[in-house]
């Protein structure tokens, strides 16, 4: 018998307050769309298709399954498995991993991203972002009077950001499986693509699997660009 996975806090924090405060500041989804705003995006042959979509067992044309690999360079339709993000985490992490395994994962994550591998009994090691202070000084106003009353301060900005080093420290020779997530949620942290193909070639030396977690790719902020699909770059 499979141990027991720990409860999953998050969703049942969700569960309680998510229809019923007024306003909520902890999402990590955008603001979604209506259907008749999202529909109005839509070309013609998408709005056909809607129209004409029934609600029964249907004829799987691929349809879906080909956009999806149009965002990688080297996938193909037939590749893909079109599940929810869950389900998808749990069956790779139950396909791959048995107890003691040693497994590394960006930290703090979305709990599945690291209960499961406990649940099984893998040796989970988080890899954890650091402070990057940032000093900064704030200019006086052109008001005297306004001077007065608000000297010049000196305050610390900074920004939480993941070491590569880190990461290629913890990542040692027996390495099972090593679960990245950037855009990175909470933080926002993402890598520089140096540092994203230094993470690679780690993995690639120890023959470790990448769980990339891509959820937020497309909301990287400018300058940046997204970083290459972890599954266009990594045959593992």
């Amino acid at each position: 018998m499979s141990p027991k996975l720990a409860p999953f806090k998050l969703e049942r924090f969700f569960a309680q307050h998510e229809f019923k405060a007024p306003y909520l500041l902890c999402c990590s989804d955008c603001e979604p769309l209506s259907m008749s705003q999202l529909l109005n995006m839509a070309d013609v042959d998408s709005r056909e298709r809607w129209a004409n979509m029934k609600l029964g067992y249907t004829e799987s044309q691929g349809a879906l399954r080909e956009a999806i690999a149009g965002l990688y360079e080297r996938i193909r339709a037939d590749q893909l498995v079109v599940c929810v993000p869950e389900e998808g985490v749990y069956l790779t992490m139950k396909a791959l991993l048995q107890p003691g395994d040693m497994v590394i994962t960006t930290y703090p994550c979305y709990q599945s991203l690291y209960e499961i591998a406990n649940s099984i009994g893998c040796q989970v090691t988080h890899w954890q972002p650091m402070y990057v202070a940032q000093p900064s000084v704030e200019q006086p106003s052109q008001d005297t009077a306004t001077q007065q009353q608000q000297p010049w301060q000196q305050r610390v900005l900074g920004r939480l950001a993941f070491d590569i080093q880190d990461a290629l420290h913890l990542i040692q020779p027996g390495t099972k499986l090593v679960v990245a997530n950037f855009p990175h949620n909470p933080t926002g942290a993402t890598l520089n693509l140096e540092d994203w193909e230094a993470l690679m070639n780690r993995c690639r030396e120890v023959q470790a699997w990448l769980f990339s977690d891509e959820m937020y790719r497309y909301m990287a902020l400018p300058p940046r660009r997204p970083l290459p699909c972890a599954a266009d770059c990594y045959e593992r």
